[in-house]
């Protein structure tokens, strides 16, 4: 495993870095596409749920020393927008966000953890007691492609 608190903040989501095959569910597919763009400062993640499901989104994630944390925008061809914060918190990354479901205030929570050089697992969860408990929404877990010399 990956000891995230030992790296330097702008640092810890480098393990989500490169090419990776992504499963959920009963042998659902996908892939995501992580790299490091605008001089090293912004990490862009592509993610693609095909062939399993028709999803495709884009992420743009960057540390800000200022606020000491993480800040990820999320788009999607379902039209859902989400502007997420956090960081570290021990073993794992953990990006919250506010939204609105059924004219109901949530609360979003991706976490990434389990995480080793060329796996990791992550999931999305929601809160509607406002962070008091949790209800995973998604589990994926990612295996990094090994890409032929």
């Amino acid at each position: 495993m990956i000891d995230l608190s030992t790296l330097p903040p702008e640092e810890q989501l480098d393990f989500w870095l490169g090419e990776w095959d992504v499963s959920w569910g009963e042998d659902q597919h996908g892939s995501n596409h992580v790299t490091r763009i605008l001089g090293s400062r912004v990490i862009r993640e592509n993610f693609n749920g095909a062939p399993a499901i028709d999803f495709q989104g884009m992420s743009v994630s960057v540390y800000n020393p200022r606020l000491e944390q993480w800040r990820q925008t999320w788009v999607d061809n379902n039209g859902n927008y989400w502007h997420f914060t956090g960081g570290v918190q021990g073993d794992v990354m953990i990006l919250v966000t506010d939204d609105v479901i059924e004219g109901r205030p949530v609360k979003l929570r991706m976490v990434f953890y389990n995480i080793a050089q060329d796996e990791l697992d992550w999931r999305l969860e929601k809160s509607e007691d406002d962070g008091r408990t949790w209800q995973e929404q998604w589990k994926i877990h990612y295996s990094r492609v090994v890409q032929s010399p």
